[in-house]
């Protein structure tokens, strides 16, 4: 058992509140809490950013470097030869996360250079999810666009200017701000589609599901711990 204090991270109440409800029925409220950091890179930047000042606050102290961020969420998948393994309902974890833009990658626009354009996740916390989670995969890079791919070939596209096979939304923003204020982040997502242009369609037939499966994952972890 350790003294870790996890904060648990969604982009909305659709990801969240199973997670909510299985940590109070399993008396685990004491070593977690929950909370939405809002859909979209600039909201889940800023609001991370103030979520964990503010349990920071709460927790003192020596308790504040024991704090601990796990994402959560659904992921696309992009159809490729490395990820010819990976299909929906699967899990995954963050090796690392891509910031993508179309227009960057294709030559159209540049990143400044002193601008982070990737950060990786905590080894440790990836590899203590990745022992509790019973038939997850491999761990992976995923990418966070600006907004969600709907073509059949942008998923491609970034995935090969980046090596990663997943995609997220939300999740570059929460490991900006868990760089900046210097907290171990990881990443755990549900595959609830391919990265294609009926992918919101199978993520409204998937995520119900894969929520309700997230939260059982989280609960075992934290059971572990």
């Amino acid at each position: 058992m350790n003294s870790s204090f996890f904060l648990i991270l969604g982009a909305s109440e659709l990801e969240t509140s199973p997670i909510r409800s299985a940590i109070i029925s399993s008396s685990l409220t004491a070593r977690c809490a929950v909370f939405d950091t809002g859909v979209g890179l600039p909201t889940a930047a800023a609001r991370t950013s103030t979520i964990i000042h503010d349990v920071k606050s709460r927790l003192g102290a020596d308790a504040a470097n024991s704090l601990q961020v796990i994402f959560v969420g659904s992921c696309g998948i992009v159809e490729r030869e490395a990820s010819h393994n990976i299909t929906i309902g699967d899990f995954l974890l963050a090796t690392a996360v891509h910031l993508c833009s179309l227009q960057e990658v294709q030559g159209d626009a540049y990143y400044p250079a002193p601008m982070q354009i990737i950060h990786r996740s905590d080894a440790t916390l990836t590899e203590a999810l990745r022992q509790s989670t019973p038939g997850i995969k491999e761990p992976v890079a995923f990418y966070s666009p600006l907004s969600i791919s709907r073509s059949d070939s942008n998923g491609e596209i970034f995935s090969q200017a980046t090596g990663a096979l997943a995609e997220n939304l939300e999740l570059f923003s929460i490991a900006e701000a868990c760089s900046q204020l210097q907290v171990p982040w990881t990443a755990l997502s549900s595959v609830t589609n391919r990265v294609w242009s009926n992918g919101h369609y199978e993520w409204k037939r998937s995520y119900g599901q894969a929520a309700e499966r997230t939260a059982e994952h989280i609960c075992r972890f934290l059971q572990t711990r």
